[in-house]
């Protein structure tokens, strides 16, 4: 993940944005912020899910222009890189059963080619049809790309204390893997690669 300039280049900006001390880590202060929308020093499941969909919007706007296109949207699904997405491509990607992930790639799959080309994509999550996906519009869809129970999951696994929020410990756990309180920059890219 970290080869790619322009998946370093968002990871960098979003890593400078939550290090507000300037120190070059993270500490557990400063990711809870990163999380915590409403403030309550405790992150609810829409929070996270919201803060993940802002991490993936940054990877997907190539360009840097505050949307998404087709081509831009392709991408998160395309591991090949031949520009169209197959069903098996569309499962792995995705995180959906096999049936769920069956019936939407159908749905999206509008010229029955047994592919999905990036107009496809496009043309399935662009809520107001402008042919481009705006933050806003982005985190309305993120959950119809990706599902709700793969990020739920991840979620359901921090949350030791089975209260439905992750407090600052928790959330510090699910990303330090060093254990020694503060994120570095490759802590911070292998914590949000999990939740791809």
């Amino acid at each position: 993940m970290a080869a790619n300039p322009h998946i370093n280049k968002a990871l960098t900006a979003l890593f400078k944005q939550w290090d507000t001390d300037n120190d070059g880590s993270i500490d557990a202060k400063e990711l809870l912020a990163g999380f915590d929308s409403n403030k309550d020093g405790k992150i609810s499941f829409e929070e996270f899910k919201a803060t993940v969909g802002k991490f993936a919007f940054a990877l997907l706007d190539v360009d840097h222009d505050g949307n998404i296109t087709g081509k831009e949207l392709l991408a998160l699904f395309d591991q090949n890189k031949d520009g169209k997405v197959t069903l098996d491509e569309f499962k792995k990607a995705s995180h959906l059963g096999d049936a769920e992930a069956k019936a939407k790639f159908d749905a999206i799959d509008t010229n029955k080619d047994g592919t999905i080309d990036c107009t496809e994509m496009l043309a399935f999550y662009d809520v107001n049809k402008d042919g481009k996906l705006s933050l806003a519009e982005f985190q309305t869809v993120f959950t119809k790309i990706k599902g709700d129970a793969h990020l739920k999951h991840k979620f359901d696994e921090m949350d030791k204390d089975k209260t439905g929020t992750l407090d600052c410990k928790e959330l510090m756990a699910g990303f330090d893997t060093s254990k020694d309180g503060k994120l570095t920059f490759a802590e911070f890219l292998k914590a949000f690669a999990k939740f791809q």
